[in-house]
């Protein structure tokens, strides 16, 4: 029986690790030396073309571009509230940024600036999803950019089915994580945010130039909440 809750104790704490439970302060309030802070990554996932399959009538794949770019400005925008910002565009052709980016293989959209890509750090898809990178990487992105923090996002965009009649509703699952000058991930956070519009029954998943606002209002939502 010991034995037994020793291997579920280690279980639980391999969950919260698991987590991102080494995500340093569960408020950015608690980090008042962050002042100056620029978006390096902003990644967008449909999971398994969860929003993409029976998409009705546009071009699905540029209207989630189109959205990704509107992320990154709604991003630094509402950044702005609360820091200094040093804004996308006057960094995403800097070679001292553009050497930290790495090369990958993942089927997603990242905001497009002047016609670049705005840059992924990782090749590993588990830290793609918690915000992670390597320390050194954090540190030369805020040194190249002169602030003293960077910001990494995830966003996974799916849909939810359910109810006595299954209708059909956006999703987004929101990661956002900072990463201090001295290469510390020093604040991670998950938020979840379901639509309010019914996108149509029977598992009916459709992107489109009327319906995309559905997942770009929800990350706004959990951003607002994230970054209170």
């Amino acid at each position: 029986m010991k034995r037994l809750l020793m291997l579920m104790l280690a279980g639980v704490v391999a969950m919260i690790v698991g987590c991102g439970g080494g995500g340093g302060a569960k408020s950015l309030k608690a980090l008042p030396q962050i002042k100056k802070v620029a978006v390096v990554s902003i990644s967008v996932s449909d999971w398994g073309g969860s929003v993409k399959t029976n998409a009705a009538g546009g071009n699905v794949l540029q209207t989630m571009q189109n959205a990704t770019n509107t992320m990154l400005g709604d991003t630094e925008t509402r950044l702005a509230q609360q820091y200094q910002v040093v804004k996308a565009s006057n960094f995403i052709g800097k070679k001292n940024y553009r050497n930290e980016i790495v090369e990958h293989s993942f089927h997603m959209n990242v905001p497009q600036v002047k016609g670049q890509d705005l840059g992924v750090f990782t090749a590993n898809g588990k830290a793609l999803r918690r915000g992670d990178i390597e320390p050194a990487k954090a540190q030369a992105l805020c040194k190249a950019l002169g602030v003293d923090g960077v910001f990494v996002i995830f966003s996974e965009w799916t849909v939810r089915t359910g109810g006595f009649i299954p209708l059909t509703k956006a999703v987004t699952k929101n990661i956002v994580s900072l990463w201090d000058a001295q290469g510390k991930k020093v604040f991670t956070r998950r938020v979840d945010k379901m639509g309010s519009r019914t996108l149509g029954a029977m598992g009916i998943k459709a992107v489109t130039a009327d319906t995309v606002s559905e997942w770009t209002g929800t990350y706004k939502q959990s951003l607002d909440v994230i970054l209170k």
